[in-house]
């Protein structure tokens, strides 16, 4: 009987000195990847007005402060170059917590719906292509992966339930196809540990990833009469509440997001709201970050009601690329060439993955010397029957992928567009047009449908943007 009270009393004991006085957020947990050569906000909170210790590995430093009368603490603290393994120690009168394996490196956050959501596994009856391949090269130990979990809140949340896990053929499989491939070819080109941050969830509209007070003068956005699971994410603010504001106070090297099909029925709205939703992320997270977005894959749109050859989306992925103006330091990748006419989710996911790559090294890391965008429409020259485009991004050529560029239409003055006889010519580099039926050209189109089969590359296998002279 003595040795049986003496358990239970030990056990108990046990219970008391295991309940844990520091609490940490979940992005805040072993295995995590920290922003390199920056200052990192570390936070949690413990008992009211009491003092706590953080001590990092890799400088041997130790920070002090103290909690607020609500128990919440929070740091900043000196990252130095990429590497790891470190720990970093939280201490207190009553508590030590230690997280171990944690690196530093570069941290990208990856937003927006099903084409950036969708694992390896993919949908129904809808692949991802080359899905084996790429699980089975997913053996990167410090390329580790956080994916927030789908879930929406009508109250700005504070945390989340999540897990930064190390890349490998089983966590690699269920994450992000566009956010694993990005992250693995950064993590290659770089040679430093990269940390995937996912917060994305399919259908969702872009006033769904909006704060309440960067929408509150838009008074005609509403919330559905009923909130459920099947309608949250096209909800203003719920999947920001809960999937974004948790997330703001962790340092970030740069943003990429796909995003779009739930807005396609109302252009004009989303060319306010998508800049002010990049403005209201850089806000949240005191930040200019650089941000990189997908322009719409082609497709047929039958699911709308919309026919291939109709222009609703075309007008759609015009506003899309028209937002570079309206987002300082954003960049675009062109899709015009990977779509599906009878799926909205492309099985290719690698050929954005890494164009998006392209777009970072660029910007991001000092790779001057390739061109990383698609051929962008520059100007037009217009003698007798016969149109000159002329494009950004293709100083070394262009060059079509079917053996004859299609896709290019021209009109006259009457508004009516045909098919245009494309000619590519090197010195200078440039598209001549010319249709029988057009003998006076007034207005140039390329790829300006709903579904097309853009073949206009630069020298780099890079796809050109659609684009349209008029605005009839």
């Amino acid at each position: 009987m003595k040795i049986r009270i003496l358990l239970l009393l030990s056990l108990g004991l046990y219970a008391v000195h295991g309940v844990s006085n520091i609490k940490l957020p979940n992005l805040i947990m072993n295995n995590m990847v920290l922003q390199q050569r920056t200052k990192v906000l570390l936070w949690g909170k413990q008992e009211a007005n009491e003092r706590i210790t953080i001590t990092t590995s890799w400088n041997n430093k130790t920070y002090e402060t103290s909690s607020n009368g609500s128990g919440e603490f929070e740091v900043q603290v000196e990252t130095i170059e990429a590497g790891g393994p470190y720990t970093i120690l939280f201490k207190n009168s009553k508590e030590e917590k230690l997280l171990k394996n944690v690196m530093l490196g570069e941290v990208w956050l990856c937003g927006g719906q099903s084409n950036m959501d969708i694992s390896f596994r993919g949908l129904a009856n809808q692949p991802v292509a080359d899905a084996l391949e790429h699980i089975m090269d997913s053996n990167y130990p410090n390329l580790r992966i956080y994916r927030v979990p789908r879930t929406f809140s009508f109250d700005v949340a504070e945390d989340i339930k999540g897990d930064w896990r190390v890349s490998n053929p089983n966590t690699a499989e269920i994450f992000s196809a566009i956010g694993f491939i990005f992250g693995r070819e950064l993590h290659k080109q770089l040679n430093v540990p990269v940390g995937i941050i996912l917060s994305a969830w399919g259908g969702s509209k872009v006033e769904a990833w909006m704060s309440k007070a960067k929408l509150a003068p838009y008074t005609e956005i509403k919330y559905a009469p009923e909130i459920t699971n099947r309608n949250a994410n096209r909800s203003p603010n719920l999947l920001f509440n809960a999937m974004i504001n948790p997330l703001v106070k962790y340092k970030i090297k740069g943003a990429l997001f796909y995003q779009g099909e739930g807005n396609t029925t109302n252009p004009s709205s989303y060319a306010t709201l998508f800049p002010l939703m990049v403005e209201d992320w850089r806000e949240r997270w005191k930040d200019n970050f650089p941000f990189y977005y997908v322009q719409l894959a082609p497709f047929g749109y039958h699911n709308m009601k919309w026919q291939s050859n109709g222009q609703e989306v075309a007008r759609f992925r015009e506003v899309q690329f028209n937002a570079l103006k309206d987002i300082p330091n954003s960049y675009i990748v062109s899709t015009s060439d990977i779509g599906d006419e009878q799926t909205i989710h492309p099985p290719d996911k690698e050929t954005v993955a890494k164009r998006l790559l392209y777009q970072v090294l660029a910007t991001n890391y000092n790779y001057k010397s390739f061109e990383y965008n698609g051929p962008v429409y520059n100007r037009m020259e217009i003698v007798k029957n016969t149109v000159t485009v002329y494009f950004d991004h293709a100083r070394y050529g262009l060059h079509d992928s079917r053996g004859e560029v299609k896709g290019f239409e021209i009109a006259g003055a009457d508004k009516v567009f045909y098919p245009a006889q494309a000619t590519i010519h090197r010195d200078p580099i440039c598209i001549k047009l010319t249709a029988d039926q057009v003998q006076n050209p007034v207005a140039v189109r390329y790829c300006f449908k709903n579904y097309f089969q853009g073949t206009l590359y630069n020298n780099y296998g890079l796809a050109a943007h659609p684009f349209r002279t008029d605005n009839w």
